[in-house]
């Protein structure tokens, strides 16, 4: 139950020791691990088998049959009887129905390719919003760092009595509508 519990947790947290999240590695996360992608491939793994199985005959059948009353009846020779038959099916039907399943293969192989090119584009919608909120809150603290020095400066400046009491309540107001941004 450990190892499974700790397997688990490193499949939940990927990226936890990464220093930057590349997007080729995200994207590639993503198709590895979804679920709709490998019940669409699954889908076209069955499809794909399904077409040789169309094109093939049916399968012959063999039966063997008796005449219960003509053994040990006198007079009678024993009956029995062997029948072998094959179904073959009316001109161009095996043909029309390797068509149908090539086609549904073909299908199901375009319904991959647009599963994962949506998996693709979602993928990658939100790695950048998650970039851009991540870049948004390194500027924002580059801004909290250049105004709070600013504030130290125009409340020196205050002390000094060279400006008025409006710098470092200006000061203090923008730190905190940048906090509250943040």
């Amino acid at each position: 139950l450990a190892i499974g519990a700790a397997v688990a947790a490193a499949e939940t947290d990927l990226f936890s020791g990464a220093a930057n999240l590349d997007r080729e590695e995200f994207l590639a996360a993503v198709l590895a691990r979804n679920p709709s992608l490998e019940a669409s491939r699954a889908v076209l793994r069955a499809a794909t088998a399904r077409a040789p199985q169309a094109r093939a005959l049916m399968e012959p059948t063999v039966s063997y049959s008796v005449a219960p009353l003509s053994i040990g009846a006198g007079g009678v020779d024993f009956g029995h009887e062997i029948r072998f038959e094959q179904m073959l099916p009316a001109p161009e039907k095996r043909r029309l129905r390797a068509a149908a399943a090539d086609s549904e293969a073909a299908q199901a192989g375009a319904e991959v390719a647009r599963v994962r090119q949506d998996l693709l584009l979602r993928a990658s919608l939100l790695f950048s919003e998650w970039y851009r909120a991540h870049r948004a809150l390194e500027v924002n603290a580059q801004h909290r760092a250049l105004m709070a020095d600013f504030q130290e400066v125009a409340t020196a400046r205050y002390a000094a009595g060279l400006v008025g009491p409006q710098d470092p309540l200006q000061a203090e107001g923008e730190l905190a509508e940048l906090l509250h941004q943040q």
